[in-house]
């Protein structure tokens, strides 16, 4: 069963920079990361972005201007069809200190106690190797996308799990209980994942 997706923002969603996002103009989002939204919106889930932002903490951009670039990033969405139900972001600056900031799982268990969601049911879905020690400690399972700063990185330390097509391959797909994140090359692959697993359950539960 799956109750509730997370999903990181900078390079899972939109394109990561490494100067920051500081403008709804610097705003890009990925290839497939609408459809990809798109398709997690047919699952009756909560879709929760949970996103270190530390150009506020720095004195980059202020709290109001990350909520500017996050309404803009929801009405995208919405108009293209999904949705985006929740927004947490650490604004801490790194040497704050606090239990916030991925890979601590302060983040992610907030967002799962305002919404009611048991960690095991949930999935977070990141571009970093701190996305998945963020979920590991909370107890979520995790799927890798490698749009990120860190693909070419991950894409070289975790198995593969794409076919020749390029498109996901469920055989590749970890037992949910291992603790092993799974990979995908893109948010869009991610949720078919996603729906492959909660269709997984569906059908178990209509046989049992």
């Amino acid at each position: 069963m799956i109750q509730g997706i997370l999903l990181d923002r900078d390079g899972t969603i939109n394109v990561e920079r490494r100067d920051y996002v500081r403008s709804t103009r610097e705003l890009v989002l990925l290839p497939g990361a609408l459809a990809g939204l798109v398709r997690l919106a047919t699952l009756n889930v909560p879709i929760l972005v949970v996103t270190n932002q530390s150009c506020v903490g720095r004195g980059i951009i202020s709290q109001c201007e990350l909520d500017e670039i996050h309404a803009e990033l929801a009405a995208s969405v919405r108009k293209a069809g999904g949705r985006i139900d929740g927004f947490y972001a650490c604004t801490h600056h790194p040497d704050a200190g606090c239990s916030c900031r991925k890979p601590r799982p302060g983040l992610l268990q907030q967002a799962m106690t305002d919404h009611n969601l048991h960690a095991s049911e949930c999935i977070m879905v990141g571009d970093s190797l701190s996305d998945c020690s963020a979920a590991g400690a909370a107890g979520c399972r995790c799927i890798l996308v490698c749009t990120g700063l860190q693909g070419e990185m991950l894409a070289s330390k975790l198995p593969a799990v794409t076919d020749r097509a390029g498109a996901p391959s469920s055989m590749y797909a970890q037992d949910r209980f291992s603790g092993e994140p799974q990979i995908a090359q893109s948010l869009w692959h991610a949720s078919r994942l996603i729906l492959e697993q909660a269709y997984r359950t569906e059908r178990g539960r209509h046989v049992a």
